[in-house]
Order: structure tokens, then C-alpha cells, then sequence
């Protein structure tokens, strides 16, 4: 070696007279040392998140389905007091692990070192969650009519794929389903019983397919975190209260060739062509002016409406039509209505204005009394958080101040003689009553859920007690 260069050299070594030449070659190529392993490992999924949201969260978990009953008051409802819910993050399912590319071992040195191919890069597959439908990407079940219990056994929120070779979903199939985010129905299906998805609280979106023709009776009840329907054109038949309490609702569409029913001007509800009735309305409902009654329970338990435009042709609204409607706080009766159904405005706690137009020849809001009055019967049958009874008036009716939580004190002039059903129930936040001494009649609950009412006047006295008050009472009827 001379400086830093390598050169060739032939170097002749002779032993016992035997010549042997042994060359060493020495070149100025790099060598291949350690060769690139190329991994085809895949790309980190990560698992969607599991939600335990459950907004509607003092609806209990459901286990008994109703007896069947055309009257939602008596069916066997749950008491809004507590739930259980649990949800359990389901991992994701990690991709198979594709076959190694196949590498070349290092070459060993020679004269002139053999240089391997480099392989071809095996494509690294890219795992992408599927797109499902509303709600995002969650455990999926599908339900072939046999295996409800392992849907009612999930632990975390569901989606729920019914398989075409189902026809019906049976009464009560999913009733209390609080695991159940969202189901589509295929085309199969002709039916959806009573009570099938009632109370199936976590329920946001539901795809029913043509080919149902009927909706039964509270069929969709109670799915309080249900926001949009869509009936298809098949529908012939939806049954009383199908989505009755059905609160989050903020969207409900018709399609345009249904012969039965409609959702006119996109007025966010459904409407009975031929009759002109609405049966379903929600918080963004429009109600058109050619609407000419106000089905029961249309808009029981729209939570997020705060005011209603009942527009000039509609005649009747029917029971508990704007029951529940704890945000409602001003109605105005058109001039048009002449018959208005049982505990039409009850539990409205918001309520702060009730007016009734001067031209009605049914009704009244005499003196602006922020009241309905019934004029021929001398009857208040609906009142608010600011109404003042009018003299004169001699039934406060069934249910008729019913769920006013925000009244705190409430005057009977003399005149009133009797005090319906349920009258006062439900009025949490009354303080103080001033009882007409003419009273002869007290229905029963008449003021049950009073729980602060410490001033009851009556007859001279003030009792502090409703129990004090009505063991007065019942001994002078004697």
C-alpha cells in the first residue's frame, strides 16, 4: 500500500522448488454489508370511540312490553325515573398480515460480489373503516327473526340490519331496546307491529324500505333521540300514537307519490290527505293552512317547539294534541276552532300565554285571562303559569292546569263549585291556593304532586297541609 490507494499486486512465493501462484485480488468496490429488510406490516387502525351518550338519560331500561291499548295514558308506560345503560368500546378487527415480500440473503464476498435485485415492495394495504349510515360507525347485528336476544343482550350501542328474508317485525320485538342506534329495514318487510321499537331510546335513525305497508300503533313510541322519518310510498296505514313522545324529532317527510299521506309544502309532519288531519308534527313543523284538524297526540312530547301558528281553517285539535310540550310558551286559538279535545295543553310548563280569538263563537280568553274558556258550560279548560280565573266561572276542569310547574299561586273566585280530575296535579312550584268556599266537588289527584303547597285558604282557615285541608273538607260533607 502506498498513500491512501489501493492497488493490484502478484506476489510468486516458491517452496521445495514447486512453484504455485496464488492471487489475491483487492478492489476498490464498495462491499454489501447488511441488507434492507423491507416489513410489510400494516398501517395502526384505530378502533372508531364508543359513545355512552344517552341523552334522554331518566327513561328507564324497558323489560315487559305493554298489553295492547288504544289509549297511550293507560298503556304500560315507563316511569321517567332512572336507567342503565353500559357500553363497552369494541375493538376494531385488525387486518390479516399479508405475506412478506421476499428478500435475498446478503451474497457472499467474492471476486466480484453479485449484487441481488432489490425485491418489489409489497403494497401495504390501507385498512378504512366502512361507511355506514347514521349513526357513525358502530357494532353491526343483523336480525334474521331469531335472534332478538342477542340484540336485547349487547353491551354497547348497536346497529341493527334486518335480513331480507324477514316479512314483519313481530308486537314488541324490540321494545326496550336501549342499545339499538340505528335499524334498517329491508324490503321485505310488510309490517311493523305495535310496540315494536317503542321505548328503543338510543334510537337515532331508522330506514324503513318501500314495501311496509303499515305502521301500528305505537310502533315508534318513546324513541326520544329518534331525529328524522321518512315514509316511504307504500305506507297505507299508520296506527294511533306510532311516534307518539318521539321528542328530537326535527324532521318527518313524505314521499310525493304516497296516495294516503303527505308532508304538503314540506311541512315537516304527516298529514292524511283526504281528511286534511294532521297526525304527526314535530318542533320544525309548519302546520298549512289546509290542515283542518289536529290529530291526538300530534305533537305530545315535542320538547324543542316553543311556538305554534294553528292556522285559520283547523276546527278541532285533539286530546293531548300539544300535551308534553314543556318549551311551548304561547298559543293562540284561531277563530275557526270549535272543538278542543281532553288535556289538549297539559304539562306545557312554559305556558305564559293562552289567548283565544275575539271571533270564536265556542271558546273565549274573557278579559284576558290567559286561559281557555268554554262560555256555555262556565268552564275553564286549560290554564297557565299567569292565568287569573274569571268571576263567574264554575269548573275548573279535568287536568286543566295540569303540569304547570311554574305556578305559584292561583285565586278561585266564589262562583267556582267544582274542581275536576286531576285539576291542579303536577303543579310542583304552587304555593299558595285561595279555595272558592262554594266548593262541593274535588276529583280525585285533583292536587297530587303539589309537593310545595303550603297556604290552602278556605272558608276562613289556612291549612298548611293538602291532607289537613281535605280532611276538613270531607267532614262537612258528611
Amino acid at each position: 500500500m502506498i498513500g491512501t490507494k489501493k492497488y493490484s499486486c502478484k506476489i510468486t512465493v516458491k517452496k521445495n522448488s514447486k512453484s504455485t501462484s496464488q492471487q489475491l485480488s483487492v478492489t476498490n468496490k464498495p462491499m454489501v454489508t447488511d441488507s434492507l429488510v423491507l416489513t410489510n406490516s400494516p398501517l395502526p387502525v384505530y378502533s372508531p370511540l364508543a359513545t355512552n351518550d344517552v341523552k334522554n338519560s331518566n327513561i328507564p331500561t324497558i323489560t315487559k312490553v305493554p298489553e295492547p291499548t288504544n289509549d297511550p295514558d293507560k298503556t304500560n308506560l315507563p316511569d321517567t325515573t332512572a336507567i342503565t345503560t353500559s357500553a363497552t368500546p369494541q375493538e376494531t378487527e385488525e387486518p390479516k398480515e399479508t405475506e412478506k415480500p421476499y428478500v435475498s440473503q446478503t451474497p457472499e464476498k467474492t471476486m466480484e460480489p453479485q449484487v441481488s435485485d432489490v425485491p418489489e415492495q409489497t403494497r401495504i394495504p390501507l385498512i378504512t373503516p366502512e361507511v355506514t349510515e347514521k349513526p357513525d360507525d358502530i357494532m353491526t347485528i343483523e336480525y334474521d327473526g331469531t335472534n332478538i336476544d342477542e340484540i336485547k343482550n349487547a353491551t354497547e350501542k348497536i346497529r341493527v340490519i334486518v335480513k331480507n328474508n324477514v316479512t314483519s317485525i313481530k308486537y314488541g320485538e324490540f321494545y326496550g331496546c336501549n342499545n339499538v342506534a340505528s335499524i334498517t329495514l329491508p324490503s321485505s318487510i310488510t309490517s311493523i307491529g305495535m310496540y315494536a321499537f317503542q321505548n328503543c331510546i338510543s334510537l337515532t335513525y331508522v330506514a324503513i324500505s318501500t314495501g311496509v305497508v303499515e305502521i301500528r300503533d305505537s310502533a315508534f313510541a318513546y324513541c326520544s333521540s329518534l331525529n328524522n322519518i321518512i315514509i316511504p310510498s307504500s305506507v297505507t296505514s299508520i296506527g294511533n300514537n306510532a311516534f307518539y313522545g318521539c321528542d328530537r324529532l326535527e324532521s318527518i317527510i313524505v314521499e310525493k307519490n304516497n296516495e294516503i299521506y303527505d308532508s304538503r309544502n314540506n311541512c315537516n309532519a304527516i298529514i292524511e290527505s283526504k281528511s286534511n288531519r294532521l297526525i304527526i308534527g314535530c318542533s320544525a313543523t309548519l302546520i298549512p293552512d289546509s290542515v283542518t284538524e289536529i290529530g291526538e297526540y300530534a305533537f305530545f312530547g315535542c320538547n324543542c317547539l316553543e311556538n305554534i301558528n294553528i292556522p285559520p281553517n283547523v276546527t278541532n285539535i285533539g286530546r293531548q294534541a300539544f300535551a308534553r310540550c314543556a318549551n311551548l310558551k304561547s298559543v293562540i286559538i284561531p277563530s275557526s276552532v270549535t272543538n278542543i279535545g281532553l288535556s289538549a295543553f297539559s304539562e306545557c310548563s312554559a305556558l305564559v300565554r293562552i289567548a283565544v280569538d275575539k271571533e270564536n263563537k265556542v271558546y273565549d280568553s274573557g278579559d284576558n285571562c290567559n286561559a281557555i274558556i268554554e262560555p256555555k258550560k262556565n268552564a275553564l279548560i286549560a290554564g297557565c303559569k299567569n292565568t287569573i280565573i274569571p268571576d263567574g266561572i264554575t269548573s275548573i276542569e279535568t287536568d286543566a292546569f295540569y303540569g304547570c310547574s311554574n305556578l305559584t299561586n292561583i285565586v278561585m273566585p266564589s262562583s267556582v263549585t267544582n274542581i275536576g280530575y286531576g285539576a291542579f296535579r303536577g303543579c310542583s312550584g304552587l304555593v299558595r291556593i285561595t279555595i272558592s268556599d262554594n266548593v262541593v266537588s274535588i276529583g280525585e289527584w285533583a292536587f297530587t304532586g303539589c309537593v310545595n303547597l303550603t297556604s290552602i285558604a278556605w272558608k276562613g282557615e289556612v291549612y298548611k297541609t293538602y291532607d289537613e285541608f281535605i280532611l276538613a273538607f270531607n267532614s262537612l260533607k258528611k
